[in-house]
């Protein structure tokens, strides 16, 4: 609790709990990690599109390709869907700290408190913001999916491509790797 939590002319001052500070620095932490790990997705769906596009018999404009690029947009999409719907809930967590806890506080009958705080979660759509990140983890796990199909999908047109010829057989395990390893990381 902070000062500005308190009823205005109150001099009582608390101060947070090391319980309080140490999650506080955990979720810092978390949304860090959160960043940096949406780079390294990045990154990594970069650094497959590249292989595919310089691997013989794929190329840039192959279906496989596409069917990459496409996965990579709607990961961008979702990350920012996400962030959105953070920002959202941060904004209600904010405006719960600094409108309706000093509110509380006023000289207020309990109904009229209760009335209070009914009216700011029906405002504030709590459930909304509940829906929009259960539907924005679904479309995550269906991306997962997707992307933990994709080696098979690369695998399996390298074969029938390997199937065509002798050369392209020896070059198709170096590619499954090249191609495989990135993706595997991608589902961890």
């Amino acid at each position: 609790m902070s000062a500005n939590n308190l009823p205005p002319g109150s001099t009582l001052f608390k101060l947070p709990s090391y319980e309080e500070l140490q999650a506080e620095r955990d979720l810092k932490q978390s949304f860090a990690s959160l960043s940096r790990d949406h780079e390294d997705i990045q990154q990594l769906f970069k650094s497959v599109a590249s292989k595919l596009e310089t691997t013989p018999k794929i190329g840039e404009d192959n279906e496989l390709c596409k069917e990459w690029d496409q996965l990579a947009k709607r990961h961008r999409k979702l990350y920012k869907d996400s962030q959105l719907n953070a920002s959202q809930c941060a904004n209600f967590l904010n405006n719960y700290e600094t409108v309706l806890v000093p509110l509380s506080f006023g000289r207020m009958t309990l109904a009229e408190k209760r009335f209070m705080i009914n009216k700011f979660l029906e405002d504030q759509v709590i459930p909304v913001h509940q829906e929009a990140a259960r539907r924005t983890s679904e479309r995550f796990q269906e991306l997962a999916k997707q992307v933990e199909v994709f080696p098979v999908k690369v695998s399996s047109y390298l074969r029938q491509e390997a199937d065509k010829g002798g050369f392209w057989y020896g070059l198709w395990s170096g590619v499954e790797e090249c191609v495989c390893v990135p993706l595997q990381i991608l589902n961890i």
